[in-house]
């Protein structure tokens, strides 16, 4: 079969001419469309940590960058692995007043040793996923605010701040960076963001009734109150009959009685 060499070129050539016309076509007309973008955007993205955590309620540091500098009243303030430093950088970007804060860390609110802690009601041997176990009976603790202590926490963390160690994640609070990801990965919402350094924290968040807490834990916050009546700053308010510390009454002098009053130890120091 003969092939029309002139044939052929004349359709490559319309055809290379119908593509070269389209292309200028839509450089045109991207242009003419474009949207322009702050470059200060850049700027506090290139400032923001890049972890993606979320801790600022925003989708990830691009959605941080975008908001603080298009939003006249989102704060500087709200990336927490970043802390001051970040803050008054993009005080200078945007112009906003830095504002006062304080340093975070996650702690356990359960016992930190798995043997002191609640008896258990199976033992389990399978996948090493919290919120696996979470879905069989609520777990193998007899106390179902118990941490299951697998360790999803530590594997999310993105400085290798908790370690496990008898069934518990200890958290270094000088690593933690406060990017609240072990938080939202805990099925049993018994990890939390507190005030670094800390004064006293209460270790326990079960609000069944007091007796049935002393019953399957011996650590356990059993609502005497003791802590309560022998604090002279009224910094501890009784909730569902679990300790509460306010730590903003807390003055750094004061000799904590609260700690030696609990008969279980659910208060301690830091």
């Amino acid at each position: 079969m003969a092939i029309d060499i002139t044939a052929l070129g004349q359709v490559l050539a319309t055809l290379g001419g119908i593509g070269a016309v389209m292309g200028a076509g839509l450089a045109a007309a991207s242009q003419k469309f474009a949207v322009e973008i702050d470059p200060r955007i850049e700027e506090a993205l290139g400032i923001l940590p890049g972890i993606n955590c979320g801790a600022c309620g925003y989708p990830g540091c691009s959605g941080y960058a975008q908001a603080v500098i298009e939003e006249a009243d989102v704060k500087i303030s709200l990336c927490s692995p970043g802390g001051a430093s970040v803050a008054e950088k993009l005080a200078v970007i945007t112009g906003k007043t830095p504002e006062k804060t304080s340093r975070k860390t996650a702690i356990l609110k359960c016992v930190q040793d798995k043997s002191k802690g609640s008896s258990v009601k199976y033992e389990y041997s399978g996948l090493e996923d919290c919120a696996a176990v979470e879905t069989l009976h609520r777990g193998a603790f007899n106390c179902t605010f118990a941490c299951v202590g697998l360790g999803n926490c530590a594997a999310v963390c993105p400085v290798d701040a908790i370690v496990m160690d008898k069934g518990r994640p200890q958290i270094n609070p000088e690593k933690c960076i406060a990017c609240g990801m072990c938080v939202k990965t805990c099925p049993r919402d018994v990890l939390t963001l507190v005030d670094f350094p800390g004064k006293v924290q209460v270790y326990c968040r079960n609000t069944k009734k007091p007796n049935t807490r002393k019953k399957i834990c011996p650590s356990a916050c059993i609502g005497c109150s003791l802590c309560l009546k022998n604090c002279p700053w009224d910094a501890i308010e009784m909730i569902e009959m679990v300790a509460v510390v306010h730590h903003e009454k807390c003055p750094p002098d004061c000799e904590k009685p609260c700690l030696s009053k609990c008969p279980t130890k659910a208060i301690l120091g830091r």
